[in-house]
């Protein structure tokens, strides 16, 4: 994945991810460009994330073809499922990849005899 010349950012990343109820996930954002990119932002359904919660957390971890961007979401719910958005910025344009996140419901139940 190594950039070959200067230009705008190209991300990389799954299609889709699916995780349980109550279980944490990192979203995984690849990107790669030259300069390396200097903002990366995430959306979910076009909306901006609450970071302030500490539900939703970013880490940037710089590689040698640019920068790895992991939106962490923690305790998931079902209102959580959606499309969520990574676009990066390096000065010369930006690129943005769209990734839907589904969350599956699971249900325990006891079965009781009746009498």
């Amino acid at each position: 994945m190594a950039p070959s010349r200067h230009g705008p950012p190209l991300i990389t990343a799954p299609a889709e991810l699916t995780a349980n109820v109550g279980e944490s996930i990192e979203i995984p954002c690849y990107i790669s460009g030259r300069p390396k990119p200097l903002e990366v932002t995430w959306k979910r359904n076009d909306e901006e994330l609450d970071y302030a919660s500490g539900k939703t957390q970013i880490h940037l971890i710089p590689r040698s073809y640019g920068v790895e961007s992991r939106l962490i979401v923690r305790d998931l719910q079902e209102v959580d499922m959606g499309t969520y958005n990574c676009t990066a910025n390096n000065g010369i344009g930006y690129d943005t990849n769209e990734e839907f996140f589904e969350i599956v419901m699971v249900v325990m139940y006891r079965a009781r005899a009746m009498f």
